[in-house]
């Protein structure tokens, strides 16, 4: 048992360790807050971009950015993780969306009695998740429905967002002003992107006095991501919303926070069922959510009734009027309860003590 961490040595595997990933660029700014509570932290990541990292963090990569193949990646997994083993005392092991590597290590780490805590938030349930499960000490997850494995290792913590970094702008609103809607995010079916646009073009019909823009931030991953965008951008063309519309791609992390800022709604539709940061991200920055089921505890009842809507188009332009049609008075109350159930549940120093807490107690 870790009765302190201060002067304890981490293990926490990643999948990409990069700053300015559009994705996992977050990543990042978890490590630097788990790291003063450490004496050193040591990283192996499937793939590394930007390093910016703590003075006692080590980042260790297998080499996915290199191009090597899955045996070369498995044999840099085994002879990095021995070195570091060999080498240093590791008190705990952090998996963090790895169970790949939590199914590589659970053998070697169940022998030198080190605990592991897997951190996983996504609908899929594969046989490498049930292996990790058996392998880990305990699993930990934003929300229930983002981990489906049914397990008694389960442990529900909210999410962790940077509430320094999120912050709401100082601005004020014209009536010359478009309203802007946002979303971000992989540019995927699951994201229901189509019914947004959908939205936009009921509003344009509805309230053509309304000055209206539409911002999708994020890019196609696979083969079938860009098959959808290029039907996003057909229907974007086909409803006359070419000058509405604009698709920005993806960008680095760091300047997301602008774009938020910049927004007076964000918009998530995705079905993945788990606690999408980007929301999260969203709300601490002040501004008005509406999202999918996912959210309805997240938000609270009363919130939830108005802001929680099912994937549907005439509903969603509905709640996007309502929102337009706010006075400022009522926008800024709306957004200081939206940020405070940020802060009071998800924000990153929270997430930290809750790690920190799950650590000690295993």
């Amino acid at each position: 048992m870790l009765t302190t961490t201060k002067n304890k040595n981490l293990l926490l595997f990643n999948l990409k360790t990069d700053a300015d990933d559009d994705i996992l660029g977050f990543t990042t700014d978890w490590i630097n807050a788990l790291a003063p509570n450490f004496n050193h932290v040591f990283v192996i990541t499937m793939c590394a971009g930007r390093i910016e990292v703590a003075e006692n963090v080590q980042v260790f990569s297998v080499g996915k950015e290199k191009g090597y193949s899955e045996p070369r990646r498995a044999f840099e997994f085994y002879r990095i993780l021995w070195k570091i083993l060999r080498s240093k005392k590791i008190d705990a092991c952090f998996a963090h969306m790895m169970p790949l590597f939590a199914v590589m290590a659970g053998p070697f780490l169940r022998l030198k009695q080190i605990p592991m805590l897997l951190w996983y938030a996504h609908k899929s349930v594969t046989l490498t998740l049930r292996l990790a499960t058996f392998f880990v000490n305990r699993v930990v997850a934003s929300s229930k429905e983002g981990f489906r494995l049914p397990t008694k290792k389960l442990h529900v913590i909210g999410q962790g967002i940077d509430t320094n970094k999120f912050v709401p702008a100082e601005k004020s609103s014209s009536s010359h002003d478009p309203f802007t809607i946002l979303t971000i995010g992989r540019l995927s079916p699951i994201k229901r992107i189509e019914l947004l646009i959908e939205a936009v073009a009921l509003f344009q019909k509805r309230k053509p006095d309304v000055p209206i823009r539409l911002c999708i931030v994020g890019g196609p991953l696979t083969q079938q991501d860009i098959t959808y965008t290029n039907e996003l951008k057909q229907l974007t063309n086909k409803s006359d919303l070419e000058q509405i519309v604009a698709f920005v791609g993806s960008i680095p992390f760091r300047k997301v926070a602008h774009y938020y800022q910049q927004a007076d709604c964000f918009v998530n539709l995705a079905e993945t069922g788990s606690l999408d940061k980007t929301v999260l991200e969203a709300m601490s920055s002040g501004i008005v959510v509406v999202v999918n089921r996912t959210f309805e505890k997240v938000l609270g009842a009363e919130l939830a009734k108005t802001y929680v809507i099912d994937w549907d188009a005439e509903q969603l332009c509905d709640r996007l009027i309502l929102l337009a049609t706010l006075s400022l008075p009522e926008k800024k109350q709306l957004a200081e309860q939206l940020r405070e159930i940020v802060l009071q549940d998800h924000s990153l120093n929270g997430l930290c003590g809750k790690l920190l807490s799950q650590f000690q107690d295993l």
